[in-house]
C-alpha cells in the first residue's frame, strides 16, 4: 500500500476497522489464479502445519495455509479469513502458484476515522494511504476524504517517510525488545530538532536475528564488489562509507553521487557509485533493521555532545510498533522505526550549466548567493508549482508539532501572505524557526502556526534556487556598498550570464552590457578586505546590544579535514578550538584586532556594565607584554563592578573590571568568530569518572588533524579525531568506530 498516494482496495474480511483487503489492480490476477487452482483437486494430501494447499470456499478455489492441526484450521492467504476444514478437502497447490506471496493485506484504520467505516462488508471499496506499518505487517491507513488530527501518537506525529519497495517486509529490532528490557541502548547519529533525534538501537539478546553493528560491517566487508553495477532508486545496496560497511537503499541519483538511506544507522549519506554494490538477498531481511527515530517529550537544551553518544534506555514499555521509555537523563521518549523523509537524501535542484542565463534571487554572503534558471520551461514549472501550493495551502491544516531540522514544509512568507516550499534549518525561539525558501533562497523566521505539512509530490520537484559562490570575492560578508548594488540587481530581475569551470562554488556573473559582477563587487568591497571603516562614537547614542546568538561563526564543511588547536577544555568531550589552517585567522590578527584596539582607545566611553550573554569589547594584556589590545568577548557572568568574560576569538577567559569593557558596535560583528565549541565523537556518558578525567586531560592543549562530522550555524561542531582514539584505547578506553562516511 502506497505511502505517497491513495490506493483503491476491496474488503475481503474483517470488522471494527481492521480488514484484510485486496489492491484493486490485483483483482483480475486473483480471478485468473482461482481458475487454475483446481487442477489437482482429485489428489489427496496429508496436511502439515505451515504448508500451503488448495481448498474450495464458496465454490471458489483458494490457497489455504494450515495454521492449526487440532482442529485442522486453514487461513486463506488471498482473502484473510480462516475456517476449520476436513483434510479430504485439501489438495496440492500447483507449483506456479506456490511461490507467489499472499495477496491479502491487513489494514487498520487510523485513529480519527469516521465510525461509518468501522463495519464494511465484503467487496466494499476504500481509497487508503499507508501512514505506518506495524511489526506484524498490518498497515495503519488514512481514508481519502477523512480529516485526521496530528497527535502525540508516534503513528501520526511524524511523516511515515520513504520506503524502498524491496525492503518493506524486513523485520525490525523493535520486535525483539521485551517489556522492561534492561539491555537496550541507542547510539545517536543525528539531531533533527530539539525533540527528535535518530540513531541505532543495540540490544542484549540471544535472538539469531540480531547482529551487532560491528559484526554487520564485517559480514558486508566480505561481499564481492560488482564492477558493472548501475544502481537505481530503491535498490538495496552495500555501502562502503569510510572505514565502515553498511546496508541501505538508494534514495537519490545525481551525476556525481548516490544518496543512500542507511537502514541500521538512521541517517542518509552521499557516496560515489564505486563505493556501492548490490546487497545479497540473504541480507535483505537478516539481520533485523536497527535504525530508529527518538521522539523526546522534554526538549533538548543543547545538541552538543549528542552525536556519537550512547544512551541507555530504562522503564521500557512495548507497544505494537513502538517503545515508550526513559531516554538516559533526557526524560521520557517514544522510539519508532526510522524511515527517511525524502529531504533527508538531499534536495535536488534544477541544473545550471556553464554559459546559461540566470536571475539573481537572493544573497547572503559571497559564498552564499542564490540563482534561478532563466529558461521559460523552468519559469512555467515554477508558476504551476506555486498555483498547486496555493490551492493546497487553503485546505491543509497548520502543523500540529515542532518541525524537524532539515524538514521541507509548506510555509507562509509574511511579506505577501502566500505559501511556498521552505526548509527548516534552525530553531530561533520557542515557536519560531529559521526557514530557507528553497525556490528563491531567502531566509525568514517563521512561526510554527504558519507551517503546514508538504506532500511528497511537491517535495520531489527540484528546487528552483541554486546556491553558488562568487569567484574571487574573498570577503566574509558584503559591505553596505556591495549590498546596495547587488540588491538593485535582485529587484530589477535582470538576466545575468553564468560562467564557471569546475564548480558552482566558484562562478562568475556578468550583465548583458558585459559588466562583470564579481569585479565590481571586489572594487566596492576593497575597503573591507584591506581595512575596516571605523565606527563613530555616535553609535553609543543609538546603541543596540548584541547577544551570543548574533555571533557569526566560521563554517566547517562536513567531512572536511581541519588542523584542530584546542584552546580550552570545558568537559571530558567538549572543547573550545579553532582550525589553525583557517584564512580567517590572518584577518582577525592583522586587521580586526588593531581596528578594535584603535576604536577603544579613541572611544569616549569610560566603562560598560554588560548583561549575561552580551557580546562586548574587552581589554587584554599578556603579563610579559607591554602592549594592550582589545578583543571581542562575551559576558558569562555579570557582577557589581566586574564581569567574567570569554574572548570569542581566542578561548581565554577571566574577570575584568567594567572600566576595561566597552559596548559592541555593529561594525565589529560582521567578521566570523574562529573559535568554535566542539564535541568529540565517541566519548559517551557511560564512561567512568576516572576515564572522563583522563579524556579531559588528554584533550588539554591537543593539536592534530580532525574530520568534521557535523557543523552547526551556532558554532557547535562534532569532530572525529583518529589520533586521539588510539591513545585512549591504549589506556583502557572502549573501542570507538567512526560514523559512516568518515
Amino acid at each position: 500500500i502506497s505511502y505517497d498516494n491513495f490506493d483503491t482496495v476491496h474488503i475481503m474480511a474483517g470488522e471494527n476497522g481492521e480488514y484484510y483487503v485486496q489492491l484493486e489492480h490485483n483483482i483480475m490476477r486473483l480471478v485468473q489464479m482461482c481458475k487454475t487452482l483446481g487442477k489437482h483437486a482429485s489428489i489427496k494430501v496429508e496436511p502439515k502445519l505451515g504448508e500451503l494447499y488448495v481448498k474450495s470456499f464458496s465454490d471458489t478455489w483458494c490457497r489455504a495455509k494450515v495454521i492449526n492441526n487440532c482442529p485442522l484450521t486453514v487461513f486463506y492467504i488471498d482473502y484473510g479469513n480462516s475456517e476449520e476444514v476436513d483434510k479430504k478437502d485439501l489438495h496440492p497447490v500447483p507449483e506456479e502458484h506456490k511461490r507467489f506471496p499472499g495477496m491479502a493485506l491487513k489494514i487498520k484504520l487510523a485513529e480519527g476515522t469516521s465510525d461509518s467505516y468501522l463495519n464494511m462488508d465484503f467487496s466494499d471499496t476504500l481509497s487508503v494511504k499507508a501512514v505506518e506499518k506495524l511489526t506484524d505487517g498490518t498497515f495503519i491507513v488514512h481514508v481519502k476524504g477523512e480529516k485526521y488530527e496530528m497527535s502525540n501518537h508516534c503513528e501520526s506525529a511524524y511523516p511515515a517517510g520513504v520506503y524502498s519497495d524491496k525492503e518493506r517486509n524486513a523485520k525490525h529490532v523493535l520486535g525483539l525488545v521485551k517489556e522492561n528490557d534492561t539491555g537496550v541502548w541507542i547510539n545517536v547519529q543525528k539531531v533533527m530538532s530539539s525533540e527528535c533525534i535518530t540513531g541505532s538501537l543495540s540490544l542484549q539478546t540471544k535472538s539469531a536475528d540480531y547482529v551487532s553493528m560491528l559484526d554487520i560491517s564485517e559480514l558486508l566487508r566480505k561481499i564481492e564488489p560488482s564492477r558493472n553495477f548501475k544502481p537505481e532508486v530503491g535498490d538495496l545496496v552495500t555501502v562502503r562509507a569510510g572505514t565502515t560497511w553498511c546496508r541501505g537503499y538508494v534514495m537519490l541519483l545525481t551525476e556525481e553521487e548516490v544518496s543512500v538511506a542507511l537502514i541500521d544507522y538512521g541517517k542518509t549519506i552521499s557516496v560515489k557509485e564505486k563505493n556501492i554494490t548490490p546487497l545479497p538477498p540473504r541480507y535483505h531481511t537478516y539481520p533485523v533493521r536497527q535504525a530508529v527515530r527518538i521522539i523526546l517529550k522534554t526538549y533538548l537544551e543543547t545538541n552538543a555532545g549528542m552525536i556519537g553518544n550512547e544512551i541507555h534506555l530504562t522503564n521500557v514499555k512495548k507497544f505494537n510498533n513502538y517503545l515508550k521509555c526513559t531516554f538516559g537523563d533526557y526524560g521520557e521518549a517514544e522510539i519508532i522505526a526510522w524511515r527517511p523523509l525524502i529531504e533527508e537524501a538531499g534536495l535536488r535542484v534544477f541544473p545550471l550549466n556553464n554559459n546559461s542565463l540566470v536571475f539573481l534571487t537572493s544573497f547572503h554572503t559571497p559564498r552564499s548567493v542564490y540563482l534561478q534558471p532563466a529558461k521559460k520551461t523552468e519559469a512555467t514549472k515554477l508558476g504551476e508549482l506555486l498555483q498547486d501550493m496555493t490551492l493546497y495551502a487553503t485546505k491543509a491544516d497548520p502543523l500540529k508539532r515542532k518541525p524537524l531540522c532539515g524538514e521541507l514544509l509548506c510555509v507562509k512568507y509574511h511579506e505577501d501572505g502566500h505559501f511556498y516550499r521552505g526548509q527548516v534549518f534552525k530553531k530561533a525561539d520557542e515557536d519560531t524557526y529559521k526557514v530557507n525558501f528553497v525556490d528563491y533562497g531567502n531566509t525568514e523566521i517563521v512561526s510554527v502556526n504558519d507551517m503546514k505539512l508538504l506532500p511528497d509530490t511537491y517535495k520531489k520537484v527540484p528546487c528552483f534556487a541554486v546556491k553558488v559562490g562568487l569567484k574571487d570575492v574573498v570577503a566574509h560578508n558584503f559591505n553596505p556598498q556591495a549590498m546596495s548594488y547587488i540588491n538593485k540587481l535582485t529587484l530589477s530581475e535582470k538576466t545575468l550570464l553564468l560562467m564557471y569551470e569546475d564548480s558552482l562554488s566558484e562562478v562568475t556573473l556578468s550583465e548583458q552590457d558585459g559588466k562583470i559582477l564579481n569585479t565590481h563587487l571586489v572594487e566596492l568591497m576593497e575597503s573591507s578586505l584591506k581595512t575596516l571603516e571605523m565606527p563613530t562614537t555616535d553609535h553609543i547614542k543609538k546603541f543596540h546590544p548584541f547577544t551570543g546568538e548574533d555571533v557569526i561563526y566560521e563554517s566547517w564543511p562536513p567531512n572536511s579535514r581541519i588542523h584542530l588547536v584546542v584552546l580550552a577544555v570545558q568537559d571530558f568531550r567538549t572543547v573550545l578550538a579553532l582550525d589553525q589552517k583557517s584564512n580567517l585567522l590572518n584577518h582577525l590578527f592583522t586587521y580586526l584586532t588593531p581596528k578594535i584596539t584603535k576604536y577603544c582607545g579613541e572611544s569616549k566611553q569610560t566603562g560598560y556594565n554588560p548583561r549575561p550573554n552580551e557580546v562586548i569589547l574587552a581589554k587584554y594584556k599578556e603579563e610579559d607584554e607591554a602592549e594592550i589590545n582589545w578583543y571581542r568577548a562575551i559576558c558569562i557572568k555579570a557582577m557589581r563592578s566586574s564581569s567574567y568574560v570569554l574572548f570569542i576569538d581566542y578561548g581565554n577567559c577571566g574577570e575584568l573590571s567594567h572600566s576595561d569593557i566597552r559596548s559592541m558596535p555593529s561594525e565589529f560583528m560582521d567578521s566570523p568568530a574562529a573559535l568554535k565549541r566542539c564535541s568529540i565523537y565517541g566519548l559517551i556518558d557511560s564512561l567512568s569518572n576516572d576515564m572522563k578525567d583522563k579524556a579531559k586531560h588528554m584533550l588539554e592543549h591537543f593539536t592534530g588533524e580532525a574530520t568534521v562530522i557535523e557543523d552547526n550555524e551556532n558554532g557547535n561542531s562534532t569532530l572525529w579525531i583518529p589520533s586521539l582514539y588510539s591513545k585512549l584505547q591504549a589506556i583502557g578506553f572502549p573501542r570507538v568506530d567512526p560514523p559512516p562516511g568518515i
